[in-house]
């Protein structure tokens, strides 16, 4: 099934963040912006990892997934000093367990001048 919730993040052209497949659901473009469409611009990056989390979170559990579920996930980062806090962030979040494959990308630009993004594919 689709996921018809959108986050903040999602602009006019991506209509959806998830597309399930038979047994997968994959999530592209969780950027940290609150539901309200407040973007996080200038936030310490804790802040923003957190809400890229909750959102991440959220639309996981509107496709009929969880966290627990998550099979691989992808991070782009703004700034590779960004890297540990972001890999103890992810670990929390993750809890306790198997964590999911997971590729850590440092890009120059990110939108809005946000410092991180995310995707991730999980297991329905």
């Amino acid at each position: 099934r689709s996921t018809q919730r959108r986050s903040s993040a999602a602009s006019d052209v991506y209509k959806r963040q998830a597309l399930p497949c038979p047994a997968l659901s994959v999530l592209l473009g969780i950027l940290p912006v609150e539901c309200e469409g407040t973007r996080l611009c200038g936030a310490p990056f804790g802040e923003q990892a957190k809400c890229v989390f909750a959102q991440l979170k959220a639309i996981l559990e509107a496709g009929g997934s969880s966290v627990d579920k998550l099979v691989q996930c992808r991070v782009y980062l703004s700034d590779e000093q960004h890297w540990q806090a972001f890999n103890d962030l992810f670990a929390e979040f993750c809890g306790e367990g198997v964590k999911p494959a997971r590729c850590t990308v440092m890009v120059p630009i990110i939108h809005y001048g946000l410092a991180i993004e995310m995707e991730a594919v999980a297991a329905l």
